[in-house]
């Protein structure tokens, strides 16, 4: 009776709760074009169908968001953009660092230029998935090197990790992810940079293999990378049926979400949390395992990583995000529409889960979350079932994020301390 009465209780946070605001919203996304008859010409030629634009990954800096749109389809505008941060519901997109680093190639051999002089001999950005500022003002970037992953896939360039000077918009570096440390089904989607403002030169990355299951490690001092490999990076085959707006679909994806703790004393140690999208159980390690090349690529590093626990039934997660200011953990239930949070400071329970937000109707698959440098946390909400399996509404706002400040949300929740 107990256990029901819980359930009981959980359901009805779940229909009730919703403490973020709507900041945007966009039924298909548009774009700051060169020229109005560039942006004619192509809408004629497919280059640009509006309806395969979907916003994936976004990351905040200063007065700009930036948003990854994927390759998924073809006719996506701009991979790599920003909005300007303002009152206006539904800003154009910016192509980032501009719109012509942005084009596809004419064709898949000239995707690969390497050139050490100006922007325009380095490799365009082929389709950004995960993005992410660090504290340096750097923006970092995962490029698949695919175009229309959900049609005739066609293959640009090798899976790179893209770095920019945001104070100049300059490429800083593009790193290869090495074919050695790659498998046969490798996808590369999120990055998680792993810094303290004081060491800029003492970076790491984090980059989930969601297909291939594993975590390469980039050390940017040295301009190199690892795979490690752990049994907890898989999917759990239990949870991978899911339902997102009347949408049936089964999913195999492994570690998706990472959230870095506190740094603890000058070596910079901190516990990195992850999880696989599909599964509703966290993990752990410490970065210190993971910076640790010639440990954690052996068998004696497997102790190292721990299981937290289950956040419990239809908690399926991609995206979290650790708050420094309340010690919470927040991590979207795309299986829920919701976004759920864990006080870092108690036991991983499942009554120590709590709801800040849920809504069936503008928070369908949220899919990403940051917090900016005032506290406040941004959700990116956009979709991508429907967009993959089904088919979006041009009648509707398909794309949404919305925001609120962490220690005001978890008030009256589980994770209040």
């Amino acid at each position: 009776m107990k256990v029901f009465a819980i359930l009981i209780l959980f359901a009805f946070t779940f229909v009730n709760c919703h403490k973020l605001i709507e900041k945007y919203s966009w039924r298909e996304l548009e774009f700051v074009w060169p020229t109005d008859e560039s942006r004619q010409e192509a809408l004629f030629n497919g280059k640009y169908v509006p309806s395969n634009n979907l916003p994936l990954a976004f990351d905040v800096w200063r007065d700009k968001i930036f948003l990854t749109v994927p390759r998924w389809k073809t006719g996506v505008a701009s991979t790599l953009n920003f909005i300007d941060i303002s009152n206006e519901k539904s800003p154009v997109l910016h192509p980032y660092p501009n719109f012509s680093m942005n084009q596809l190639p004419e064709s898949t051999s000239d995707g690969n230029n390497d050139g050490d002089g100006d922007e325009q001999q380095h490799p365009n950005i082929i389709s950004a998935f995960g993005i992410r500022v660090d504290e340096c003002d750097r923006l970092w970037i995962v490029d698949s090197g695919l175009s229309d992953l959900l049609g005739q896939t066609e293959k640009f360039q090798n899976p790179s990790v893209f770095i920019f000077d945001l104070k100049t918009s300059k490429l800083l570096r593009r790193f290869e992810i090495p074919e050695k440390q790659k498998k046969a089904d490798s996808f590369f989607v999120n990055i998680y940079v792993d810094v303290q403002h004081t060491k800029c030169g003492e970076t790491f990355a984090y980059i989930a293999d969601i297909y291939g299951y594993g975590i390469i490690v980039y050390d940017y001092q040295s301009d190199k990378s690892w795979r490690v490999n752990h049994n907890y990076f898989l999917f759990d085959p239990i949870q991978g049926n899911l339902n997102v707006a009347d949408v049936n679909f089964q999913w195999h994806d492994g570690v998706f979400g990472m959230a870095l703790g506190d740094v603890r004393n000058e070596h910079g140690d901190r516990t990195v949390y992850f999880h696989a999208l599909v599964s509703t159980n966290e993990f752990s390690v410490e970065n210190s395992v993971l910076k640790n090349e010639s440990f954690s690529t052996s068998p004696a590093a497997y102790h190292s990583f721990n299981l937290l626990g289950s956040r419990g039934t239809k908690t399926q997660s991609s995206a979290e995000v650790y708050d420094e200011i309340t010690n919470v953990i927040f991590y979207t239930q795309i299986n829920l529409n919701a976004i759920g949070c864990w006080n870092t400071k108690k036991a991983f329970t499942i009554e120590n889960q709590g709801i800040v937000a849920r809504d069936d109707d503008t928070m369908i698959f949220p899919n990403d979350l940051r917090i900016d440098s005032n506290g406040n946390l941004f959700a990116l909400i956009n979709r991508l079932p429907v967009f993959m399996f089904s088919n979006l509404k041009s009648d509707e706002n398909n794309f949404h994020i919305m925001m609120g400040k962490t220690s005001e949300i978890i008030k009256g929740s589980a994770c209040e301390a």
